[in-house]
């Protein structure tokens, strides 16, 4: 795969996706706030652990 498209096998790349789509079908109608909800903080917080994560393994080097 070239190295533009790369991202595209990320976990967090489509953890965002999720989290995105969730603000989605909830603006539809298709879900309600509370659903919405948990799945963006479920997403929110995997992305934000595992930047913590590779932030500190860049340090640790």
């Amino acid at each position: 795969m070239t190295d533009k498209l790369e991202f595209l096998i990320a976990p967090r790349f489509w953890a965002l996706v999720i989290g995105a789509l969730s603000i989605y079908l909830k603006a539809k109608g298709y879900i309600g706030e509370a659903e919405m909800a948990l799945i963006a903080t479920i997403t929110a917080g995997f992305i934000t652990v595992r930047t913590i994560d590779r932030a500190s393994e860049q340090v640790v080097k």
